[in-house]
């Protein structure tokens, strides 16, 4: 995916239409990890990829998982 910058004459940041504005790592994990994960494993502090979103998150782990990292890369 190709991601534009704001040039010096746009006020307003320019965002991919797959993106919401202000949207964290957090946010992209959670989506993420939402549509392929069980229930069950969402939030399992006991899970590879769900314990990311266990108290406290730490999303920027999975940025090194030989699966998930790359997209979310």
């Amino acid at each position: 995916m190709t991601l534009s910058f704001q040039t010096a004459s746009e006020r307003d940041p320019v965002l991919s239409s797959l993106l919401e504005e202000r949207q964290t790592l957090l946010d992209a994990v959670d989506a993420f990890l939402e549509t392929i994960l069980p229930p069950d494993r969402y939030g399992d502090p006991n899970d590879p990829l769900g314990s990311a979103l266990f108290w406290p998150p730490d999303p920027s782990r999975l940025l090194d998982h030989p699966t998930v990292g790359p997209w979310l890369r």
